[in-house]
């Protein structure tokens, strides 16, 4: 086990990836939870996918983890979130913020994005 590791479970993080249906693309959804999760000081990605849906993986406190979860059930105002699929993890330690994955780029943008 390495030291990111042993840091990682002392603070009880953990990891959680969700797959985010319904209207959730071109309704700024992804600023949305990229907001939220800045100001819950979680780390992690949001990104478009192909199917129109918005995949979550963020990493952090469990009851941080928890209200970004509630944010994304509810979403922006002009989302319609139909279904959320989760799954829970320990956390990998893997990122250091929280940032937008641009289609095509496969590297996270960190900061609020002016258009998603």
């Amino acid at each position: 086990m390495d030291e990111s590791q042993n840091q990682t479970e002392s603070r009880g993080c953990r990891r959680l990836e969700a797959v985010v249906s319904g209207t959730v693309q071109g309704v700024g959804y992804r600023a949305f939870v990229l907001g939220r999760a800045h100001a819950l000081g979680v780390s992690g990605t949001v990104r478009n996918l192909p199917d129109g849906c918005v995949e979550v993986i963020a990493e952090g406190a469990a009851d941080r983890l928890a209200s970004l979860l509630e944010y994304l059930r509810q979403g922006p105002g002009g989302a319609r979130v139909e279904d959320l699929r989760l799954s829970w993890h320990e956390a990998t330690g893997k990122y250091t913020t929280f940032g937008l994955v641009h289609a095509g780029w496969g590297s996270p943008k960190e900061g609020p994005s002016r258009r998603t």
